[in-house]
């Protein structure tokens, strides 16, 4: 229990920084259409890359869960369907580009990954 919550922060967390981070060297404005105004910059898409990354922990969890393999397969089902309706959000708002999406999600996808990875060799008890 505490990894997962661990791997959840820390993947949140992380990839909020690292976007962050991201927007401050691209410096890419957002899109003169967007139906709201909003003072930061717009390359890569935080609202994906922070869902996509907590979503893949999520999942990751599920997966190893002692739940049905049916069960599994439908709660990740929806915790992705999640994701992604975050990210189609900022497309509807117009904040965002499609690649901006993209390269947002796949960003918080690797985060996640790698979190995972390492909060998994280091000795965290559940």
């Amino acid at each position: 229990m505490k990894r997962n919550i661990l791997q959840i922060l820390l993947s949140g967390a992380l990839t909020f920084i690292l976007v962050d981070f991201l927007k401050n060297i691209f410096r890419v404005p957002r899109p003169e259409n967007a139906l709201i105004k909003l003072n930061d910059y717009a390359f890569p898409s935080g609202h994906a890359s922070v869902s996509f990354s907590i979503a893949i922990v999520l999942v990751y969890i599920i997966i190893k869960s002692c739940l049905k393999r049916d069960n599994k397969f439908l709660m990740s089902v929806v915790v992705f369907c999640g994701a992604g309706y975050i990210a189609y959000t900022r497309l509807l708002l117009q904040v965002h580009t499609v690649d901006q999406i993209l390269i947002g999600s796949l960003i918080g996808s690797l985060v996640a990954s790698i979190i995972i990875f390492i909060t998994n060799k280091i000795n965290v008890h559940n």
